[in-house]
């Protein structure tokens, strides 16, 4: 049974679900987010964590 956060689901939820091109599924057990067919956010233990373009993570990372 995958342990995750349970606070961030619903959070991811409201806010990646009003896309239209986004759907939620799985990814090892853990509640994912997919644009396409393509991973773009999943929860994983006590995280999440955000697949993005190499600029905007090391944007973020500055």
């Amino acid at each position: 049974m995958a342990i995750y956060n349970l606070f961030f689901q619903p959070v991811l939820d409201d806010l990646l679900l009003a896309h239209p091109l986004v759907r939620a599924g799985k990814m090892f057990g853990y509640p994912a987010y997919y644009a396409g067919k393509k991973l773009c956010a999943c929860l994983y233990e006590e995280g999440v964590g955000l697949k993005l373009p190499a600029a905007s993570a090391e944007r973020l990372l500055r």
